[in-house]
C-alpha cells in the first residue's frame, strides 16, 4: 500500500513538472515571437505605405469603377425613363445623376493635400452631401454632376431606402469631427477621411464592408493594416453603380 502511494505521488508530481515546464517554455516562446511579428508588422508598415499610391493601383480601381455596368437605381419605387431627365446620350451612357438619401458619391479628382487622388461623399439631400474635408467632416454641395470633372455614384445593393438615410444621417451626426490623415487608421472613429467616414456608416449600422484589399497591407497570409480608397467604395461587390460621368482610367 505504501509502495503504491509512493508511486502515485512521484506519478502525480512528475506529471505536474511537465506542465509547468510547458506552460513556462509556451510563455517564453510566445513572448519572443509575439516581439518578432511585432518587428515583421512595423518593417512591413512602412514599406508598403511608401508604395501604396501606386500609379498601377488607382488604375486598375478606375477600370474597375469604369467597366461597371450603370444601372437605374433599384430603390427608387417610381423610377422615371431616363430619357425623360436626360438627354439619350447621357441616359444610356451615364445614368442619372443622384438625390436620394444616403447613395454614395465618388470623383476621381485630385485633391491636393487630402486623399491623393480622388474623394467621396454621402449624398444628404437634392442639395446637400456629407464629406470629409482636410476642415473635417461637413455639409457640402450636392453639385458634382457640374463641379467635378468626374463623378460616380452608387448604392448598397443589401440595404433599404430607411436605412441608406439613416447612414447619411449616421454620418451628419460627425460633423465637426476633425481630418484623419492616418489612412490606416480606419477603427477611430474621433476623425474621418472621406471614404471612411462613408464606409463606417455602413460597417457600423449594418456591418457591411465596403472595402477591398486594393490598399490592405498583408504579411505572411494576415492583413495588418487597412486603408480604403474613395474608388473602393463603388469598386466592390456590395454595391451597384446608378450614375458614371467622364471617368477616365488615369
Amino acid at each position: 500500500m505504501k509502495k503504491r502511494k509512493l508511486f502515485y505521488t512521484v506519478f502525480i508530481s512528475s506529471i505536474l513538472t511537465l506542465v509547468f515546464s510547458v506552460q513556462a517554455f509556451a510563455t517564453t516562446t510566445t513572448s519572443n515571437h509575439t516581439a518578432l511579428t511585432q518587428q515583421t508588422i512595423d518593417n512591413t508598415l512602412e514599406k508598403a505605405k511608401s508604395t501604396t499610391s501606386s500609379s498601377e493601383t488607382l488604375k486598375k480601381l478606375n477600370e474597375a469603377l469604369a467597366n461597371k455596368k450603370v444601372v437605374n437605381d433599384p430603390k427608387v419605387s417610381a423610377t422615371k425613363s431616363l430619357t425623360s431627365q436626360t438627354s439619350s446620350l447621357t441616359a444610356i451612357s451615364g445614368g442619372t445623376y443622384p438625390t436620394r438619401k444616403g447613395v454614395i458619391l465618388v470623383t476621381d479628382d485630385k485633391y491636393s493635400g487630402i486623399i491623393p487622388l480622388g474623394h467621396g461623399a454621402i449624398v444628404y439631400s437634392a442639395s446637400e452631401v456629407v464629406e470629409a474635408l482636410n476642415t473635417g467632416v461637413v455639409i457640402g454641395k450636392n453639385n458634382w454632376n457640374t463641379t467635378r470633372n468626374s463623378c460616380a455614384a452608387g448604392t448598397v445593393t443589401s440595404t433599404t431606402v430607411d436605412q441608406d438615410a439613416a447612414a447619411a444621417e449616421w454620418c451628419k451626426s460627425k460633423v465637426g469631427t476633425p481630418y484623419n490623415y492616418d489612412y490606416y487608421n480606419m477603427s477611430t472613429r474621433s476623425k474621418f477621411y472621406c471614404s471612411q467616414l462613408v464606409w463606417a456608416s455602413f460597417k457600423d449600422n449594418y456591418g457591411i464592408d465596403l472595402n477591398t484589399d486594393s490598399y490592405d497591407i498583408s504579411t505572411f497570409g494576415y492583413t495588418i493594416a487597412s486603408a480604403i480608397h474613395p474608388t473602393e467604395l463603388l469598386t466592390n461587390d456590395k454595391v451597384v453603380v446608378t450614375y458614371r460621368n467622364n471617368w477616365d482610367v488615369n
